[in-house]
């Protein structure tokens, strides 16, 4: 399993696998089955610079996370929380990346409190 990093995936899902040296050689492997992992932190990193840096209308921004959520190629930290954090932002104005911080906070939050109530 290979974990992705920002530049990389940004490279790929912007400029598309043929124009990205990088990520060209990140995905060139001769095992089709190959898997990736991409944590919360790059996911998150990736948001942010397409939020700043591409004319990504949100309704396309949001086609492109499900792309990669349904990829059975990726594995996420978390699927969960980013089927969480998808569906927040489809109906929210924040960004993907608040929606992505407030799943993640909200998921520790309540494991905290189920803690406290144990004890």
């Amino acid at each position: 399993m290979k974990a992705l990093n920002t530049k990389v995936l940004f490279e790929y899902l912007v400029e598309g696998h043929e124009k990205s040296g990088n990520a060209d050689q990140f995905f060139n492997t001769d095992h089709i089955s190959e898997t990736y992992f991409l944590n919360n932190i790059v996911l998150n990193e990736l948001a942010t610079s397409i939020e700043e840096n591409v004319k990504f209308d949100k309704s396309d921004f949001i086609k492109v996370l499900r792309a990669l959520e349904s990829n059975s190629q990726i594995r996420f930290e978390n699927r969960e929380i980013v089927s969480e954090a998808i569906e927040m932002f489809s109906m929210s104005r924040d960004s993907f990346s608040e929606c992505l911080k407030s799943v993640i906070n909200a998921g520790f939050q309540m494991k905290n409190l189920n803690l406290l109530r144990r004890e």
